[in-house]
Formats: structure tokens, sequence, C-alpha cells
């Protein structure tokens, strides 16, 4: 691909043959450069209407091409140079011609190589004359279902479904994406990105998207192609509500409200639930310090052996050997016996009986 450059003019150079022109465009054929006896020697015919040449008086020129000397003009002579440049720019999307499966952005043109990015941001380096050969501008018609895109007027990001039909091949529907109101939409329904072009998205514009999907509580399967609700654990939602009642210092049970944080993790949803929990710490400590019901049973002992245990039938207490660790365990039925005898009230709190 060739474009112009503008030169200054130059005498020796327009002699052997360059192309001249005027500053504003029009094309020049000198007519002389000796023009005897004035400081504008060189005279030019001007093309003002295609095929219709003007010598007026005031197209005469100084050696450097001025029309006035000393002064800056349009009708000023200039040297045209054709050079080679570059077929793409940077901003232009780009695309394999045969079998292409990556897009690329130009992210800068050097004199011999392009600077190149793709969807995932990762850059590289590929030489002008390959991708002058082998690339061609992306268009919607190398998009497929699942990549992002953004309209080139909204600049809003969304995930291509598939074009309305192929009369209107520049309406494209989405799975969703962010519309022009800063909405997050998730109907596959709606077909809002009506620019009159659409083009791949960046990297950050990528981010933007799956980062307000991750905010919004949705996920994204490119292999199925489908967009789920996020269901969140409850015990992950900081700001739900809680009621319930905690264990005072002085073991009085209170009523509190409160959030679904740290400080209030030790509140149990009901009254029963937390009375339980005090009977069980009154029982662990009875069992722990009145040497007459033979200690808590240790890790060690629990291995392959049966203990007698309290435990609840059909809302009745009873007394009976288990396998396996059991809060309430003994090591003979006179001490299960006994303890039951004497912390009935503690025990039917545990079980939450009363």
């Amino acid at each position: 691909m060739k474009k112009k450059i503008q030169k200054p003019f130059d005498v020796e150079a327009a002699k052997r043959g360059a192309v001249v022109e005027t500053k504003g465009g029009r094309s020049v054929r000198i007519v002389c450069y000796n023009r005897a006896g004035t400081d504008y020697p060189i005279v030019a015919l001007i093309n003002y209407q295609i095929g219709n040449e003007s010598c007026e008086s005031y197209n005469a020129y100084t050696t450097k091409g001025e029309l006035v000397k000393e002064e800056t003009n349009e009708e000023d002579l200039i040297i045209i140079e054709e050079v080679d440049c570059p077929k793409f720019k940077v901003g232009d999307w780009i695309f394999a011609k045969n079998n292409g499966k990556r897009t690329w952005l130009i992210i800068a043109v050097t004199p011999d190589c392009y600077e190149l990015q793709d969807i995932q941001g990762s850059e590289t380096s590929i030489a002008q004359i390959t991708i002058d050969n082998y690339y061609r501008l992306w268009t919607l018609d190398d998009a497929k279902s699942g990549d992002v895109l953004v309209g080139e007027n909204s600049k809003r990001p969304f995930i291509f479904k598939g074009c309305i039909d192929e009369a209107h091949p520049g309406y494209p529907t989405a799975y969703c994406g962010i519309n022009c109101s800063d909405e997050f939409v998730s109907d596959t329904s709606q077909s809002w990105w009506t620019d009159s072009s659409v083009r791949p998205a960046t990297y950050k514009e990528r981010q933007q998207l799956f980062n307000r999907l991750e905010e919004e509580g949705y996920k994204w399967d490119l292999d199925s192609l489908t967009l789920s609700k996020i269901q969140k654990r409850w015990r992950d939602k900081e700001d739900a509500e809680v009621n319930g009642y905690y264990i005072y210092s002085d073991s009085h049970i209170v009523k509190h409200s409160g959030y679904n944080s740290i400080i209030n993790h030790n509140l149990f949803a009901t009254k029963k639930q937390a009375k339980s929990a005090l009977a069980m710490a009154y029982i662990s400590q009875i069992m722990a310090n009145d040497e007459r019901f033979g200690g808590v049973v240790t890790d060690e002992e629990w291995i392959n052996k049966s203990w007698t245990t309290i435990i609840k039938i059909d809302n009745k207490l009873t007394i009976s050997n288990r396998f396996g660790y059991t809060f309430l365990a003994f090591h003979t039925m006179e001490q299960a016996n006994l303890f039951l005898q004497e912390n009935e009230d503690l025990v039917k709190a545990y079980y939450m009986m009363d």
C-alpha cells in the first residue's frame, strides 16, 4: 500500500521528474525554471479544474517554490513522494485469511513489524509483510457464539449469541451484557446492541464484563454456552439478618438481633438450643471434676470399645451400651445411673426435652 507524503520543493528533484503539486493538492506542470530578470524564475501550469491548466502571472515561483517570497501559501510548490505504508493501523482488529482462530488488536506499528495483542491480553510482534499478506480486517462474520464483543459507538461489552438473521448482520443478539445505561442484562431474548458495527472486546473490556457477571451473581460457561445464577451459600451472605440467643458471661440466655458477621456466630437460632449448649458446658465440668463419675472418656479410650451412655429414645432417657463417641458416656453402669439420678434436669436440657 502506498501513501503520498509532502516534501519541501527541490528544483533538482523536480527537474529529475519528481511529482510536483501545490500544498493545496493541485497538480502542477512546470513550464520553465529560468525565467529571466526576476526573483520568480519558475513558471508553472496549475490544474484548477480537471483538464483545464492555467498559467496566470501569479503562477511564477521562487527557487524554493514560494508563490510569494518569504511567505507561506496554499499555492506554494511541494514535492510529492509515494512511500510504502502499513496495510493496517493502530486500533484495527485483524484475522487470518485462512483458518484463523485468533483475533488480534494492533497496538503499535513499527517500520518492520506490527505489535499485536490478543483478547487474553498476550502481546507479540509479527513482521509487516506477513500480516499484510495473510491477514484481513475482522468482521462480524468472524465472530462465533460465546465471543465477547463491543459496540463501536456504545463501547459496552456483551457475550455474542448470533445475528438476528442474514439480512441484518449488524444487529447481534446476546446472552448477556452491559447496556448503555450501565445495567447488567441477562435476558437472552433481547438484542440491544444495534450499533452499525461491533468489534472484539479488549482484554480490559472482557474483564469489565466478567467482573460485572461475578458482582451480579452469574456464572458463564463457555463450553456449554450457558449463563447460570450462582446460588450463594447463606453463610457467605454477611448482610443477612440473624435473630437468636446467646449465653451471657453470667450464664444468662439473652435474645439478640444482628447481621451474619463473625461477631454473631455464637448466636443460637432458638432458646432451646442455647439451653442445650449451656447444659452441655455444665455437664462437661461435672464429669471432669466429680470423681464419682470416672472422668471424661479420653480419645484413646474410645478405640474399639463400647461404653455405657445416657441416650434419648422416643423422647425418653435410657441407659445403654454404644460403640463410638457419645458425649454422655461413662465407664460403668453405676456411674451412668448415679449421674442421671442427680442431673436429670441437665440431661433433659442437653437433649432439648424441656
